[in-house]
């Protein structure tokens, strides 16, 4: 079972189709939850605090986010813009930059080279990642060759002016 904390009383169960299973983390602009999808498969929930969504920049947030190469985020699968907003992703299975404490050698090139074209990406689609930090990179397996790369978490990022 993934690190998430025992959901709170005054948590949702469910946010539309999506099952809380527990807590990943709060933050200023909602909290995200560990929730199970209909087909099984664990993802992560963000409910976005009551006037965060601000009209049509939420909808923005999350079509700028499904423009960034696959391979360098959670992938945005589902989101609601009405009643209480929520934006739902890939969960990321795997320790956070800051969870994983200090790299050296192979392993740090690796690790800076994954963050650094997955920041590239981000750009190059024209956004920019408004929350990133140790916590905010998981390091996660490529099954196919056994090495591991970055994947940037938490959402939605913000279209470049």
């Amino acid at each position: 079972m993934p690190n998430a904390a025992p959901l709170r009383e005054g948590d949702p169960a469910a946010v539309g189709a999506y099952r809380m299973v527990g807590r990943l983390g709060a933050g200023g602009q909602g909290v995200v939850y560990l929730g199970q999808a209909p087909d099984g498969r664990l993802v992560a929930v963000k409910v976005l605090r009551e006037g965060v969504a601000g009209g049509d920049r939420f909808a923005k947030e999350i079509a700028a986010a499904r423009r960034v190469e696959p391979f360098c985020i959670a992938q945005v699968l589902d989101a609601s813009l009405g009643g209480r907003p929520y934006i739902v992703s890939e969960y990321v299975e795997g320790p956070s930059l800051q969870q994983a404490g200090r790299h050296a050698g192979a392993d740090l090139q690796r690790l800076a080279v994954s963050t650094a074209t997955a920041l590239a990406a981000i750009h190059q689609a024209g956004i920019v990642h408004r929350d990133f930090k140790p916590a905010n990179v998981r390091w996660r397996t490529c099954a196919s060759r056994g090495h591991r790369r970055s994947i940037l978490t938490a959402s939605p990022a913000t279209p470049a002016r």
